[in-house]
């Protein structure tokens, strides 16, 4: 039998906590850099829609030119940030048959985007342009709602990624009615915000998991 001396100092095992992330989770087409860089695309995205909301009101106030140039610029960004999205949750996560849903939002969003870069400022005969972009609408709204619901699913407890999904539980049910979309594109302006706040709490993930200071 060891008899311990009552004057040492206890001693005990030291526990060591570490961050376990999936294989692939910090590779470089998740860098802590990208998914900042993401972040912040979200926060200029949120001020690109500003003047893009005046175009949807107002669409005869500037030239057809800017028009096309703004909507492609916001497609292009759009599908970015949601591919980046996409490449963080699988990874994160492992969803099953999450990646062919995000392709299949990026792509109606690209084709329901076609007539108003085609058409920006649909007059008379071309009248019909908007009629196809209206019809669109229901369409985007049955995608952006199952995809809120996906995310829902997979990302319960990582932090405004819940929100996130309610919002596009929200905007998808907008979309839907048609009528709504008016409150939609106001509600737009917090899918920004919050898709920015994802990226930078995913960000702080990755370099807590990955030993890098802040």
């Amino acid at each position: 039998m060891n008899e311990q001396n009552p004057y040492n100092a206890p001693q005990s095992r030291l526990l060591t906590v570490s961050l376990e992330i999936p294989p692939g989770y910090s590779e470089a087409s998740l860098s802590i850099g990208r998914l900042r860089s993401a972040a912040w695309l979200s926060i200029f995205y949120f001020f690109l829609s500003l003047p893009s909301l005046w175009f949807a009101i107002f669409p005869s106030s500037v030239p057809n030119t800017v028009l096309r140039g703004f909507e492609i610029l916001i497609v292009v960004l759009f599908a970015y940030l949601l591919l980046t999205l996409k490449a963080f949750l699988s990874t994160r996560f492992r969803p099953d048959g999450f990646d062919k849903f995000v392709y299949l939002i990026v792509g109606v969003t690209a084709v329901s985007a076609i007539p108003g870069i085609v058409w920006p400022n649909p007059t008379g005969d071309d009248l019909i342009s908007g009629i196809a972009a209206i019809g669109f609408l229901p369409i985007n709204g049955i995608v952006w709602l199952i995809f809120g619901v996906k995310l829902r699913r997979i990302g319960r407890g990582f932090p405004y990624l819940g929100g996130f999904a309610i919002l596009n539980i929200i905007l998808g049910a907008m979309l839907i009615t048609v009528v709504l979309v008016p409150f939609a594109l106001v509600l737009g302006f917090a899918w920004d915000i919050l898709l920015a706040l994802v990226f930078f709490a995913a960000a702080r993930e990755v370099a807590a998991a990955s030993g890098c200071r802040e």
